[in-house]
């Protein structure tokens, strides 16, 4: 079926996944070997994995996900993995205390700047923003668990023998499946979830598509509203104290308007 809002798809790219942060950068350059993935391109697919490490280190854990996704994954299957992964992520505070200090030990040999960042990365503390409190945990799972659901129903409804459809639910999945396990205890990991759930906007941009008109018109519009507020939290929130050269045009400081 052919996609015919474009133009949300563009307008999503650019606020929300075109970030001027290292990891959205390399996050949208994974999306990009998704197709390599779907016509079995292997030498592509590693070629832009690699070059979106160098980005940020942390995409080269996207190579493993050529082999993955080769296998077909039945509805079932995912579910598995999904309600397992939820049940180890509640459990992380207990099972991951002693695999968190073997990691810490294992990097031991690098140079001072990886030591840094990993201890960052693994033993460092949670900011207080990042605190997942039991109402914003559930609320998560609620969002994820919905997300799925709806993914799946038109799955079967209408993208049943859809290859591209197909993939981007079985990477989706798999990808929240691996924010469960760390949200709570390594959040700087977690977020690698993005490198599977570029798919999400395309998947949304294709259930649109396959509505009536009047339904289009509604769907694009709390989409947008959706995009415009993500921007705002992510700029005024979790990256508050990121420099940005942007201001608004509603600014009433002469300096920054004209300059």
């Amino acid at each position: 079926m052919p996609i015919r809002n474009k133009s949300l798809g563009l307008l999503y790219f650019f606020a929300i996944a075109v970030f001027p942060i290292r990891f959205t950068l390399a996050s949208n350059m994974i999306l990009c070997s998704y197709v390599y993935i779907l016509e079995k391109k292997i030498v592509p697919f590693i070629a832009i994995v690699i070059c979106a490490s160098m980005i940020h280190r942390t995409a080269i854990a996207f190579l493993p996900m050529y082999f993955i996704c080769q296998y077909k994954f039945s509805f079932k299957i995912l579910m598995i993995i999904y309600i397992g992964a939820m049940v180890l992520g509640a459990l992380a505070e207990y099972t991951f205390g002693n695999l968190l200090q073997i990691a810490a030990a294992t990097y031991g040999f690098a140079g001072s700047a990886v030591q840094t960042k990993m201890d960052a990365y693994v033993t460092g503390e949670i900011p207080d923003r990042l605190q997942m409190t039991p109402i914003r945990y559930l609320m998560s799972m609620v969002n994820s668990t919905f997300f799925i659901l709806l993914f799946y129903y038109f799955k079967r409804k209408y993208f049943s023998s859809n290859a591209v459809y197909g993939l981007l639910f079985t990477l989706y999945v798999l990808g929240i499946s691996f924010n469960r396990i760390f949200l709570q205890t390594i959040p700087d990991i977690a977020r690698m979830t993005s490198f599977f759930t570029g798919g999400f906007i395309i998947m949304i941009i294709m259930i649109i598509s396959s509505l009536k008109r009047k339904f289009q018109i509604l769907a694009t519009i709390a989409v947008i509203s959706y995009i415009f507020l993500s921007y705002n939290s992510s700029i005024n929130g979790y990256y508050k104290n990121l420099f940005n050269p942007y201001y608004s045009v509603f600014s009433g400081n002469v300096h920054r308007i004209m300059y």
